[in-house]
C-alpha cells in the first residue's frame, strides 16, 4: 500500500473527467496521478478500466480529491487509490480541464513533479524544491521515534506533557 513517486496533475471541473482520460497518455512509470475535483461530489472521476491502464502504464498510485467507482474492480487492479468516496455514475468527458498545472488536491496546492508519498494512512505532498530539507528533517524524525520506540520497550514512560517546553502556549486546568 505504500508509494511513493512524481506528481503528474489533472485539474476536472464538475461532473467532467477530460482530464483524467486524457491524463493517461502522459503518465510515464512512477507518477502519481493527483486528480483535482474541487471536491466534486457529483458523478465518479474515475473506475477500474481506468486504473487497470494507469497499471499498466507504470503508474505508482492514484490520488482523486474527488469520487471513484468499481471499488471491486479497483481493488483487483492493485494499484493504490486514494479518494475522498464512491458514487456510481460516471462523469462526462466535457472539458476543459487542465494537466500537469499547479491544482489544489485535498487543500494543498500540488504542482506537476513535486514528491508524492502515501501509505495507509494517508498522502503527503512534498514540493520538489523542498525535498532535500524534507529528507534531513526525516532522518531526525526516524531517529527521535527510535529512541522513543526503544525507551517503552525498556518500560520507560514517555513524557509527552512539559510544562517548561511549552511555556504558556498551552495551560492545564484541573
Amino acid at each position: 500500500m505504500s508509494f511513493s513517486g512524481s506528481a503528474i496533475t489533472a485539474f476536472c471541473g464538475p461532473m467532467d473527467n477530460l482530464a483524467a482520460m486524457a491524463i493517461l497518455d502522459f503518465a510515464q512509470k512512477g507518477d502519481v496521478i493527483v486528480i483535482a475535483t474541487t471536491g466534486d461530489d457529483t458523478a465518479a472521476t474515475i473506475g477500474d478500466l481506468w486504473a487497470f491502464w494507469a497499471k499498466k502504464l507504470g503508474v505508482a498510485a492514484i490520488v482523486c480529491d474527488g469520487l471513484v467507482r468499481d471499488v471491486n474492480g479497483l481493488l483487483k487492479v492493485d494499484i493504490p487509490v486514494y479518494a475522498r468516496g464512491i458514487k456510481p455514475n460516471s462523469a462526462f468527458k466535457n472539458g476543459p480541464g487542465e494537466i500537469n498545472t499547479t491544482v489544489t488536491c485535498g487543500g494543498v496546492a500540488i504542482s506537476a513533479g513535486d514528491i508524492i508519498v502515501g501509505d495507509r494512512d494517508g498522502v503527503v505532498a512534498i514540493p520538489l524544491a523542498q525535498a532535500p530539507g524534507v529528507v534531513e528533517r526525516l532522518e531526525l524524525v526516524k531517529k527521535k521515534e527510535a529512541e522513543a520506540e526503544a525507551k517503552v520497550n525498556k518500560g520507560i514512560k514517555l513524557k509527552f506533557w512539559d510544562p517548561d517546553a511549552l511555556g504558556s502556549r498551552v495551560q492545564y486546568l484541573d
